[in-house]
């Protein structure tokens, strides 16, 4: 029911009112009293006249009452009806994301095989999009970008010239991929439930500069002569890594596995070693300038020849020839079970 209608209403009641009034003044009129009690005629008109306006205005409240009523019923069913709309409305544009970000990501993948750079550099950064945003697709775009990288460094073989082997520069996509889970925000046990698996991978020469490599699995991976300055190890397993005059002056390595890792002539100026397994590590010739040893495992670690000048905690370390059992030196708590 209407405003107008509302309106209509207490019009009409209105004027049968004022008929009322008028009828009930004409018949106080007629009312037999003796002529020298005019003044009990008068206020018996009077009473009348307010009891009849009293139910009136009585009839025109509930009338009113009644019509707010249902008013604000019709309201809060518009309301209900627009919270549902709007939560539909929200709901479809959900689906509408996802579907979206499903075809991005599908595309992307597709781009990853093209035969054009181009292409496939495309589709790398894209991939780096889906996984920023939507937190359902970031482990999925994680393993298959690293993926793309044990797959495409696999079949690298070294190349001789005159002798010696060339410098190694990884390729242009798998460097692009790299750099992209290099500033990903998130890590192992920070946002990651897994380890990111570069395990075994071929990136001699990689630029990994202030990369975010903490908790990621670098076991067996080959890192000669790449760029690591400023990188962040923490908790990562380098177990079996070859990092070979690689620069890592200022990395981070707390609690990080480097256990039977080779790094002979490799720059270590101000790196953190803080409770790192060196384990059977070989830093031979290896550049430790100012270096800060805390609570280090070095069993059986070869710093022949290394340059320790103003390194510091050494003096707190034990160092130990390498215990028998072999096997046992690179299990701990850096290790996945």
């Amino acid at each position: 029911m209407g405003t107008d209608r509302l309106g209509s209403l207490l019009t009409t009641t209105g004027m049968i009112f004022l008929l009322a009034l008028v009828a009930v003044g004409l018949g106080a009129l007629n009312l037999p009293f003796p002529e020298d009690q005019l003044d009990q005629r008068v206020a018996a008109i009077t009473e009348l006249l307010k009891v009849t306006a009293i139910v009136f205005g009585g009839i025109a409240v509930l009338i009113n009452a009644y019509y707010a009523a249902k008013q604000v019923e019709a309201m809060d069913k518009t309301a209900i009806a627009t919270e549902k709309n709007i939560e539909i409305g929200l709901k479809n544009a959900a689906l509408a994301e996802e579907r979206l970000i499903t075809e991005r990501f599908g595309k992307a993948i597709e781009q990853l095989g093209d035969k054009s750079l181009q292409i496939r550099l495309g589709g790398i950064y894209a991939l780096e999009r889906v996984a920023q945003d939507s937190d359902k697709d970031y482990w999925p775009v994680m393993e298959v970008l690293t993926a793309f990288i044990r797959e495409d460094t696999r079949t690298r073989t070294v190349q001789l010239k005159g002798g010696k082997p060339e410098r190694f520069l990884v390729q242009t996509d798998v460097q692009a991929a790299l750099t992209v889970l290099s500033r990903r925000t998130r890590s192992y046990k920070n946002g990651e439930a897994h380890r990111l698996d570069l395990s075994g991978v071929d990136l001699r020469g990689a630029n990994l500069r202030k990369a975010n490599l903490a908790g990621v699995n670098l076991s067996r991976a080959d890192l000669s002569g790449a760029m690591l300055v400023g990188a962040n190890l923490q908790e990562a397993n380098l177990e079996g890594a070859v990092l070979n005059k690689a620069n890592l002056q200022e990395v981070n390595l707390h609690q990080t596995n480097l256990c039977k890792a080779r790094l002979m002539e490799a720059d270590l100026k101000n790196a953190k070693f803080w409770q790192t397994n060196l384990k059977e590590t070989t830093l031979e010739k290896a550049n430790l300038e100012g270096a800060i040893f805390q609570g280090i495992e070095a069993e059986g670690t070869n710093f022949r020849d290394s340059n320790f000048a103003e390194a510091s905690g050494l003096s707190h370390t034990h160092i130990r020839p390498a215990i028998t059992e072999k096997d046992e030196l690179c299990r701990g708590k850096w290790i996945e079970p």
